[in-house]
Order: structure tokens, then C-alpha cells, then sequence
């Protein structure tokens, strides 16, 4: 009984910190396109495109 209980809590775990690790990447999204659509200078943009 102990087995599968740890078994399942661990699961819930892995799913929180996988949907936690989804919410950082759309935030480091989200900045990415304000700092493109702020920046003027299209060589700039092109960078922040690349991911430099």
C-alpha cells in the first residue's frame, strides 16, 4: 500500500515541476517578444530573435 501511494504522490511531483518548467519558458518568452517589439533597431531585433 505504501508503494503505490508514494508511487502516486511522485507522479503529482513530476506533473507540478513539469508545468512549473512550462510556465519559465513562456515568461522567458513573453520577455523575449516585449524586448523585440520595444526595440527599434532592426539589427537588434534580428539578435534577440536568434536568442543573443
Amino acid at each position: 500500500m505504501k508503494s503505490t501511494i508514494s508511487r502516486a504522490s511522485y507522479t503529482g511531483l513530476i506533473h507540478i515541476i513539469q508545468s512549473r518548467n512550462q510556465e519559465d519558458k513562456k515568461k522567458k518568452t513573453n520577455i523575449k517578444e516585449a524586448m523585440y517589439f520595444n526595440c527599434k533597431n532592426t539589427e537588434h531585433r534580428q539578435r534577440i530573435l536568434r536568442g543573443q
